[in-house]
């Protein structure tokens, strides 16, 4: 292929983004100091299709360097991870690969055997103690490009120094709380992806099937790293008696699995329940439930708090909150706990008549005991969502059913403070309830999908958060409007997984590049 010397760099840099980003800039900031032309897709790329645009990028480059870091090579067992193609384009055109190591790059892993030869190249250690000896030999010994740019002798001692300092404050940050005021300024030094909305988002719906499930609503849906799957439980929809009864509306108790693009029933001890909640626990690396509507009979509200241990939900305990639904939790990775705000209530006095009640109570799962946190926040409501935001640390929760009205304002949970802030935004979804969110820890941004309006109509309009503002995502064709969906991310396989809603029983992925 010809080269576009407008649009040409001699080094390609591969990496992951979750654990190789930081490693990837300093690498790229030292080679263009040297005078080398490099490129990584944080620089951004020109209008066309993402993987052509790659696939050139590699094509005009002399030398690939592949950033190695932690478990990096882990998820290149699965086809469609970029870092397992750029690595295979890369051997298949037969660039001068160079594998560059982290300190805890993991070497005991195997790999596709379209790029089982990576690790037999000569590489270079990147130690933090030895980075410049190293970086000067990744430049003299392993690159066949040249540098174009005559290097002023007193530059890169000047790099050193600021990179010294960058690397620094790289490490301290990773252990303390973010404050606005030094985030803004670490965003400045470098960009990550979903700062800023300047830019084309490419957004990609696969309808991937519609077998599965039967159609449901406001069941419990979350996706479990430890065992790379997406679980799902209960909900309200149809269930099948015989040919002899007639189906009906119900609480429903089956439990399926969500692996490889397909969904599997598990044939293990069903439970009956909707409108729970439910979250990933990472310190005790299980999924938790609380709460929700039993069985259509007895119309029962509960309090309990559930684990799967992957063949049923084992009771944990039923003290803690009181018995309510329509509730939300996250795991806060601030507090390595599960954090719980507010729900929907009801209970029967002796006369029979029924009250009911709209929670604003902020409650903690640590250590195997639920606390309540005595402390001020958002309004009353239920059918509102939590996740959490790994780039600011901070949970986000927004819009739910409040006592007289439906909702649209956006809060934040401080772990670090054990405090809930407000936060004013110019533009916002409209109020609504029943909807998916999610956190995209790639793109660094929370995605929201679909919910019910104040009108009382399903909507599909999908709006991205990344920390300081909303922002309506237009250019998109997405699925028809639902509300009471499933939505989950995929850690492993990059993805949103969004199932249901609305008595459907379609299965969606959405991908952002």
């Amino acid at each position: 292929m010809k080269k576009n010397t407008n649009d040409t760099q001699d080094i390609f840099i591969s990496y992951r983004r979750r654990s190789g980003i930081f490693l990837a800039i300093l690498i790229k900031e030292n080679l263009v100091a040297k005078g080398f032309s490099a490129f990584m897709d944080i620089d951004g790329l020109r209008s066309g299709k993402f993987n052509e645009k790659i696939y050139t990028k590699i094509d005009n480059a002399t030398d690939f360097i592949v950033v190695l870091t932690g478990n990096c090579l882990e998820r290149c067992q699965n086809e469609n991870d970029w870092v397992r193609k750029e690595i295979a384009y890369a051997i298949k055109k037969k660039k001068n690969i160079i594998p560059v190591f982290s300190d805890d790059f993991n070497h005991n892993v195997t790999l596709p055997s379209n790029i089982d030869s990576l690790l037999s190249y000569n590489g270079v250690d990147a130690r933090t103690e030895l980075f410049e000896e190293s970086m000067n030999r990744l430049a003299d010994k392993f690159l066949k490009s040249k540098p174009k740019i005559p290097v002023n002798p007193i530059w890169p001692k000047l790099f050193y120094a600021t990179m010294s300092v960058l690397i620094v404050f790289i490490i301290v940050s990773s252990f303390i709380t973010y404050l606005p005021e030094i985030r803004n300024v670490w965003h400045k030094l470098i960009p990550i992806d979903g700062d800023h909305f300047d830019f084309d988002l490419n957004t990609q719906w696969f309808m991937k099937t519609t077998t599965g499930p039967s159609k449901r609503k406001f069941f419990a849906m979350a996706y479990d790293p430890e065992n790379k799957y997406t679980i799902l439980q209960g909900g309200f929809g149809i269930e099948y008696q015989s040919k002899f009864v007639h189906s009906q509306a119900t609480t429903l108790s089956d439990t399926w699995i969500w692996q490889n693009n397909k969904w599997e029933k598990f044939n293990g001890k069903g439970y009956h329940v909707k409108l729970s909640a439910i979250a990933y626990d990472r310190t005790r690396k299980q999924l938790i439930m609380l709460g929700g509507e039993g069985t259509q009979s007895t119309y029962k509200i509960l309090s309990d708090t559930r684990y799967w241990n992957g063949d049923e939900w084992k009771l944990f305990t039923r003290s803690g909150p009181d018995n309510r639904n329509n509730h939300a939790m996250e795991y806060d990775e601030v507090r390595n706990s599960i954090i719980m705000f507010g729900g929907l209530g009801r209970s029967c006095d002796q006369f029979g008549n029924l009250h009911f009640y709209t929670y604003d109570d902020t409650w903690e799962f640590k250590d195997s005991l639920w606390t309540k946190i005595d402390v001020e926040g958002p309004e009353p409501r239920g059918g509102h969502k939590m996740v959490f935001d790994e780039r600011n640390q901070k949970i986000v929760l927004f819009g739910g059913q409040g006592k007289k009205e439906l909702l649209n304002d956006t809060w934040l949970w401080d772990g670090s403070l054990a405090k809930w802030t407000k936060v004013e935004t110019l533009k916002s979804p409209s109020p609504r309830q029943d909807f998916g969110m999610v956190y995209d820890s790639i793109q660094k941004v929370v995605l929201l999908f679909g919910g019910k309006s104040k009108e009382g109509v399903a909507v599909n309009d999908l709006w991205m958060w990344n920390g300081e503002e909303w922002k309506l995502i237009e250019k998109h064709s997405p699925p028809q409007p639902r509300y009471g969906h499933g939505m989950v991310y995929d850690e492993y396989n990059d993805e949103i997984i969004i199932y249901g809603g609305n008595n459907l029983t379609e299965t969606w992925t959405l991908k952002l590049n």
